[in-house]
């Protein structure tokens, strides 16, 4: 029961990591594109 619930976890900790990453990119998009249009 216990290692099935830190399995979880763990799957979430990536999931939200991943997310984080995916609106970093993102940003750093947003930020080239506003310097390419000037």
């Amino acid at each position: 029961m216990a290692v099935k619930m830190l399995h979880y976890l763990t799957i979430d900790c990536a999931i939200a990591i991943s997310s984080i990453e995916i609106c970093k990119l993102y940003d750093t998009l947003g930020e080239v594109r506003r310097l390419l249009a000037q």
